[in-house]
């Protein structure tokens, strides 16, 4: 995908909330094993940013050349552990955005409108914080 320039807004006094799996999930996406696509979180072996997060859960699948995680094909589900933190689309917490042409509010939107997944990586390590005594040495 191509590098989009962005900026990434954080409330004044912002305190990342705890993600269980961040740095996990920030790794398999700068690690290069998963081809970037959009609109569906795995698509003929291309993959969403949201995609590479239930792969690396180990969520139940399904589907040919569409990956249906947890019976979706586009979205995380509510028995996705991280759906009460992410949402459906990986929303940002309340006053985070990404700006790029319009403000994007979601992983999903970043991830099909032109970020890549190291930007988004990035994204998710800004925003987010490994829960305390369960980052990697």
């Amino acid at each position: 995908m191509s590098e989009e320039s962005y900026t990434l807004h954080l409330p004044d006094g912002y305190v990342p909330p705890p993600l269980p799996g961040r740095d996990e999930w920030i790794a398999a996406l700068r690690g290069g094993n998963y081809e970037q696509g959009n609109k569906y979180l795995c698509r003929y072996q291309h993959y969403c940013c949201l995609g590479v997060l239930c792969e690396i859960q180990g969520r139940p699948k399904s589907g040919n050349a569409l990956k249906y995680f947890d019976g979706s094909d586009q979205f995380l589900k509510p028995q996705n552990p991280l759906y009460n933190a992410l949402g459906s689309g990986g929303t940002f917490p309340q006053g985070v955005v990404v700006g790029y042409f319009m403000p994007r509010y979601t992983l999903a939107e970043c991830n099909d409108n032109g970020l890549n997944f190291g930007q988004i990586a990035d994204i998710i390590e800004a925003v987010w914080a490994e829960p305390e005594g369960r980052a990697e040495s």
